[in-house]
């Protein structure tokens, strides 16, 4: 096993800048994943760390050593790729074999390599089969199989289960679960689907434009959103975002978006840099109830538009002042589209960014 480090990656391809100014660390045994709308240039950072493409500036070191002149056969990594990339004529023993095979293993190591991952991912059965013979989540598990037998210092995942079904995916993730807290092995995953991330990754690095918006652990992500990319991007169903403006009124900042006002109290340090101008205020479809406010909460009305039904809970779209808002809430028959609600929240539960920025605030005072 082995550490990563990026500093200062960059790339750029004519007058486009694929990735600009990347710099983080993965520890000994971590799984990272990179998080971000396609054409964010997560792939393209996965490739430089693999060596199949290089930075235009910037360095990467795996462990203690210095990487960016060492073709991808000497940087002891294994990847897996989207579309598994087996050997067609090739059986899956002699697939999982062929990494080995190259760098020229005895034949005693290879067959216990091979029986050991065979073991470690259930696929005995499959081992005298050919990939045309094998279901789409059995391709994916020799693909892993593939990687994993070579025992590398680092594992790298190009969006792995994107061409598996819904089903298929869910199962997978339990299974890298599993086989990160058997293997231990550093892991860089690359992803557009923020329920993997949210699931797999000790670490997540939210990437746009070729950037970093943020890194953190899933929690964190979640809930302290260190800007309006990363609080709209996290989140199924994603965060209502209200552009508007903020005015101080002593400690009180009162944000306006169209018809709907909010006031709110912020830390003393934050209140300057919250004066006034343009601001976005955040909430969570979760953290809004269909119910008359209690002590310390606010509300507003508003016109059921659409419910969808999700099963164990409803998703409720109301029309506020001209102004969508959607509301994750338990189900409840007698709701109707064109019914006017009251919804209501804790202060508590806002996010507020100014000058794009996350801004720390505190439930009204009494």
């Amino acid at each position: 096993m082995a550490g990563l480090t990026l500093r200062h990656i960059e790339k750029t391809v004519g007058r486009t800048t694929i990735l600009r100014d990347v710099s983080l660390e993965a520890a000994e045994g971590e799984f990272v994943v990179l998080l971000g709308p396609s054409g964010c240039g997560k792939s393209t950072l996965l490739r430089i760390i693999a060596g199949l493409e290089s930075p235009t500036r910037g360095s990467v070191r795996i462990g203690n050593r210095p990487v960016d002149r060492l073709p991808p056969q000497e940087r002891d990594i294994a990847m897996v790729f989207q579309h598994y990339a087996l050997y067609p004529h090739l059986t899956v023993r002699a697939n999982l074999a062929f990494g080995l095979t190259m760098r020229k293993e005895a034949p005693s190591v290879i067959e216990s390599r091979i029986a050991e991952t065979a073991t470690l991912l259930d696929i005995h059965d499959l081992l005298d089969r050919k990939p045309r013979e094998l279901s789409g989540g059995q391709r994916q598990r020799v693909a892993m199989g593939r990687a994993i037998v070579r025992k590398p210092r680092l594992f790298l995942f190009d969006e792995p289960l994107s061409n598996l079904d819904a089903r298929l995916r869910a199962s997978m993730r339990v299974e890298l679960q599993k086989l990160h807290q058997c293997l231990g092995t550093t892991t860089v995953y690359v992803t557009h689907d923020q329920v993997e991330a949210m699931t797999l990754g000790q670490t997540i690095v939210v990437m746009n434009h070729g950037g970093i918006q943020q890194i953190g652990a899933p929690g964190r992500i979640y809930h302290e959103p260190a800007n309006p990319f990363v609080a709209g991007f996290i989140g199924n169903p994603p965060m209502n975002l209200f552009e508007g403006s903020c005015r101080r009124r002593g400690r009180e900042l009162d944000f306006r978006a169209g018809a709907l006002t909010l006031t709110m109290q912020a830390p003393v340090q934050d209140t300057d840099a919250a004066a006034s101008g343009h601001a976005t205020l955040g909430l969570r479809p979760e953290d809004i109830a269909l119910a008359p406010p209690g002590p310390g909460q606010s509300a507003f009305e508003g016109v059921i538009d659409v419910i969808e039904n999700l099963g164990g809970d409803h998703l409720v779209h109301l029309v506020v002042g001209g102004q969508r808002v959607m509301v994750r809430t338990a189900p409840d028959a007698a709701r109707r589209a064109g019914d006017v609600v009251t919804a209501s929240w804790s202060t508590n539960a806002l996010h507020l960014f100014i000058n794009r920025q996350r801004v720390p605030v505190r439930p009204q005072g009494p």
